[in-house]
């Protein structure tokens, strides 16, 4: 039976289950693997886009670097994003849980979970990292690291768009302006 038909199939009951994971890793952190070249296209195309102020994309590549020395999500879910790439499945457990809420409605909690030691027993992922999620425990839920991730995206997104806001307005005035000309009548010429 499909996750998706267990959970339909349960969603009269209240249940608590483990699923030990049977189907494709690239599944769980597929979003996590098309963001990256996102991030790095953005700064080909920031290159581009901002030719004539170079010093933008140094403060887009020192904001991606305090990101990654500073937010323990962002730096935990770039290494599942190239564990994911390069070697396998590192969500080792997915927990669910259904619960009706105040008005009868049914709440769905999914759960990933990585285990510590099998990321140890990898050889390949990174050891200072190792160490900072050790002091975490031997089981992590990684929805945290998830949200703190994705909150470093925005950050990046917002930081771009504050960028090019001059820039952007002045194309849509250009746009405007271009729009305007073109339906303005044109003398017949004889």
């Amino acid at each position: 039976m499909s996750f998706y038909r267990l959970m339909k199939h349960c969603q009269s009951t209240t249940l608590f289950f483990s699923l030990e994971l049977s189907f494709d890793s690239r599944v769980l952190l597929k979003k996590s693997v098309q963001l990256l070249p996102c991030l790095y296209h953005t700064a080909h195309d920031l290159k581009l886009v901002c030719n004539n102020k170079p010093d933008i994309l140094d403060m887009y590549k020192r904001l991606m670097n305090s990101e990654y020395d500073s937010v323990l999500g962002y730096r935990v879910m770039e290494a599942l994003r190239n564990f994911v790439q390069h070697r396998g499945l590192p969500v080792h457990v997915i927990s669910h849980k259904t619960s009706r809420t105040d008005d009868n409605r049914i709440k769905h909690l999914i759960i990933p979970i990585i285990r510590i030691n099998d990321l140890e027993s990898d050889g390949k992922f990174k050891k200072k990292l190792l160490e900072e999620l050790k002091e975490e425990g031997d089981k992590l839920d990684i929805r945290l690291y998830i949200r703190q991730y994705i909150q470093s995206f925005y950050k990046f997104q917002k930081f771009i768009r504050e960028i090019l806001a001059e820039e952007v307005q002045n194309n849509d005035n250009l746009v405007t302006q271009l729009s305007h000309q073109e339906n303005e009548p044109k003398p017949l010429s004889t």
